[in-house]
């Protein structure tokens, strides 16, 4: 879930066509660590040889609010599944900006009744989808910015930390 009074649209400009933060140790999972890596080692200087601005940090330390500014600063952010495929807190953060396309790696199990596809974010196998892509909404920017909006409607409706907690103590309640 996310907190929405933390993660929300700064209004920043944007500084970077795509983004991504996060680990790339071997303790990750195979693919996600490969998919890392590739990004890293392979995708942002790609990108930059294109002449699209980059941001490729192995590992954030901001404060919330510095690191909301960050994800708000970029048109194009990238995220994948931790270890165990599990969906993690940055995908609802993406999503409460407001501002930023959230590209994902294409892994139907781990989204269920989370995301769907090119409605609340852009999903991609291989590289090359993932390019194709990039190119895409980069270059079609109200497109980019109607599943923007959508995701924002979504993670609003669905992922706070209140309307979790809510649903939770619904579940309670059914029980008594």
């Amino acid at each position: 879930g996310v907190n929405e009074k933390v993660f929300y649209n700064r209004n920043q400009d944007y500084t970077w066509d795509v983004a991504f933060t996060g680990g790339r140790g071997k303790e990750r999972q195979q693919w996600s660590h490969s998919h890392r890596s590739m990004f890293f080692d392979e995708l942002q200087p790609e990108l930059n040889s294109k002449g699209l601005s980059t941001l490729f940090q192995p590992h954030m330390r901001d404060s919330s609010e510095e690191y909301c500014k960050k994800l708000c600063r970029a048109k194009i952010w990238l995220s994948t599944t931790g270890p165990l495929d599990i969906v993690g807190t940055r995908y609802f953060e993406l999503m409460a900006s407001n501002t930023t396309l959230l590209v994902c790696n294409r892994h139907e199990q781990a989204y269920d009744n989370i995301l769907e596809e090119n409605v609340h974010c852009v999903m991609f196998d291989t590289k090359e989808e993932l390019h194709e892509k990039i190119e895409y909404y980069l270059n079609n920017d109200e497109e980019r910015m109607k599943i923007v909006n959508n995701a924002y409607n979504h993670a609003l409706k669905n992922h706070t930390y209140n309307t979790r907690a809510d649903k939770f103590l619904e579940s309670i309640n059914e029980y008594r």
